[in-house]
């Protein structure tokens, strides 16, 4: 179970809203996030991510932090971040990390740096659900998740081979083939 203290620094646009359409707070605010709070994004695969520390829920205009929760068998496809790193932390299950060239078994406690332009991934393998933690240093990434994501209920994005690489662009990003 996670439950998340976020003390955000620097300040967010006065125009933006929350995922809940509450004005962002002007100013960092603390705040305390339970397990299950957060954003929720249905990918088209069955994973999903919780948006936990954004700019728009706490001001934060440095950071970005999230939750993953992948099935067994689905996964993270190998992509890269030309101009940031991402910290990822295993909480729970049994994973496959692609780090560069590398492919490496990991269980839970596992932590993955990523510096810029590296290539990475993660699987879920085994019969149990993996749930991962990510850190950005780009508060922007969360507009990549929605993107690509939808709320609960709503029907998936419909996004061709052009969307995807105008999104990708966007976000600094590169899939491996």
């Amino acid at each position: 179970m996670f439950v998340i203290l976020l003390l955000a620094s620097g300040s967010a646009a006065s125009d933006a809203t929350g995922a809940e359409g509450e004005p962002a707070p002007p100013d960092p605010t603390p705040r305390v996030l339970h397990a299950e709070e957060g954003e929720r994004l249905d990918m088209i695969d069955g994973r999903y991510v919780l948006l936990k520390a954004t700019a728009e829920n706490t001001g934060a205009s440095e950071l970005m932090m999230g939750t993953e929760a992948l099935p067994p068998g689905t996964a993270i496809p190998v992509h890269s971040h030309e101009a940031y790193e991402e910290i990822i932390f295993i909480h729970e299950g049994d994973v496959r990390l692609t780090l560069g060239d590398e492919v490496v078994e990991a269980q839970p406690g596992t932590t993955m740096y990523v510096p810029p332009g590296t290539w990475h991934g993660v699987a879920a393998h085994g019969d149990e659900p993996a749930t991962m933690l990510f850190i950005f240093p780009e508060p922007d990434i969360a507009e990549f998740f929605r993107r690509v994501g939808q709320k609960p209920g709503d029907p998936p994005p419909e996004l061709t081979g052009e969307d995807w690489a105008e999104i990708m662009q966007r976000h600094q990003m590169r899939a491996r083939d």
